[in-house]
């Protein structure tokens, strides 16, 4: 709470981690878990990737480089301007991006394939 109180900015939350998600404006994620990366995406704000190394392709790296490529998600990209410096840059997603309400587009699909509408 004390650092709350430093900066105006930071908000500490006394609730859960989707309270979190909700709220937040920008969401910095590890590409490895597709599934927060999806759980971001279908909330308000911008979404970045930590661009990290791999070992070998999978399903989850295909997915996380066809987010990025179609600009779905924004990622930070580091590069050695010499020996001992190190440069930061963001590149921001699609500012038009539309967010993917994952959650209701399942809903939708269950209740038309239980008939219940």
């Amino acid at each position: 709470d004390n650092l709350a109180q430093i900066n105006k900015k930071i908000i500490i939350s006394k609730g859960g981690f989707d309270e979190m998600l909700c709220r937040a404006s920008i969401k910095i994620i590890t590409q490895d878990s597709m599934n927060m990366v999806y759980e971001s995406l279908s909330t308000k704000g911008d979404t970045l990737l930590f661009n990290m190394k791999y070992l070998r392709k999978n399903k989850v790296i295909n997915q996380m480089n066809e987010l990025l490529n179609n600009k779905q998600v924004g990622y930070i990209e580091y590069s050695e301007m010499v020996k001992g410096l190190n440069k930061i840059k963001i590149h921001m997603q699609n500012p038009h991006h539309e967010v993917f309400a994952e959650v209701e587009k399942l809903a939708y699909k269950l209740k038309n394939k239980l008939k219940l509408s």
